[in-house]
């Protein structure tokens, strides 16, 4: 068996079977770049759906009370990330502020 046999078999298999939810008609279509590009995109969705949940849950643990008994949470401490808005806020002042001329930085979005 190749390495990239094994890497499907070990790897790619059960994460377009189980994460992307694929058949294994569909699976044995796509290119690796396809695949790849299916993998970056429900990468994409789960932080949006876990940003969502970060959006209602914070609020929801400080208003039980965690400002008297505890400090109060933020999204990004219930994530352990920054949130994808806060990135794309960061990376749009640093583009701003960036010297004229000067190459801004590109943002990083997905990371």
């Amino acid at each position: 068996m190749s390495k990239f046999e094994e890497w499907i078999e070990d790897h790619a298999a059960p994460v377009a079977y189980g994460v992307l939810g694929l058949k294994p008609w569909e699976f044995e279509r796509l290119t690796p770049s396809e695949f790849q590009a299916m993998v970056l995109h429900a990468a994409a969705d789960r932080e949006e759906r876990e940003d969502f949940l970060a959006r209602i849950v914070a609020p929801l643990i400080n208003a039980a009370g965690a400002g008297k008994i505890r400090k109060r949470v933020s999204q990004e401490e219930l994530l352990g990330r920054p949130t994808q808005a806060r990135r794309r806020a960061t990376a749009k002042w640093k583009q701003e502020r960036a010297p004229s001329g000067a190459a801004a930085e590109p943002a990083a979005e997905g990371n």
